[in-house]
């Protein structure tokens, strides 16, 4: 409808290999609040479970990844 406020109904998050730069993982939600965090968290989740070994694995996020709750479940 023309004149009236646009509603952001779906949110694109993308899972990136920090050291060479590469797209690892894709996934499309529902915007809801939580969904950027819910995301990392099941695309993480995924990917490191396919890794062999036991190595130290490291994330990095913005500040909006920064809560107690985000923080203790990657841990």
């Amino acid at each position: 409808m023309l004149g009236s406020e646009a509603k952001l109904s779906y949110l694109g998050h993308g899972l990136m290999e920090n050291r060479n730069r590469l797209l690892v993982r894709t996934m499309v939600t529902q915007a809801d609040g939580t969904a950027e965090r819910d995301a990392a968290l099941l695309m993480a989740w995924k990917t490191t479970a396919k890794l062999p070994g036991s190595r130290r694995i490291t994330l990095g996020g913005d500040q909006n990844y920064d809560t107690r709750d985000f923080v203790s479940t990657v841990r």
